[in-house]
């Protein structure tokens, strides 16, 4: 695997490396050390565990997660809020799906830079 994500090393000794530009083949990985500005080559023994953040999957995470909690919102507050004299003639079951499909939009577009500030974590164990 070739990464060129910044990741956080966690190694047996629980000491933390910053790298980036990072190659895990079965017995050792190589990578560039940000704080060193080296290339250096380790054993995997010596490796917990590597965690990569991805601020883009986040932001996807959060749109999904929001577009979900908002769509489900919508469809309990459109059910409840129904009235038959409504001026589009919508059904109960219309209504609600299109207020859930509006709040859901609202959700999602919410979602976005909460998911992006949190990031999506990515934690590879290595064995």
């Amino acid at each position: 695997m070739v990464s060129k994500k910044v990741a956080t090393f966690t190694l047996a000794d629980s000491h933390q490396i910053r790298a980036k530009q990072i190659l895990i083949t079965p017995d050792s990985t190589t990578f560039y050390d940000l704080d060193s500005q080296l290339l250096k080559t380790i054993s995997n023994m010596r490796i917990k565990h590597i965690m990569m953040k991805s601020r883009g999957k986040g932001a996807l995470e959060g749109m999904g997660l929001g577009f979900l909690v908002g769509f489900t919102t919508g469809m309990v507050l459109g059910a409840a809020s129904y009235d038959e004299s409504n001026i589009l003639d919508l059904s109960q079951t219309e209504t609600a799906m299109l207020t859930g499909a509006y709040v859901g939009v609202v959700g999602a577009l919410i979602g976005v830079p909460i998911g992006g500030q949190i990031k999506s974590k990515d934690k590879i164990e290595i064995y």
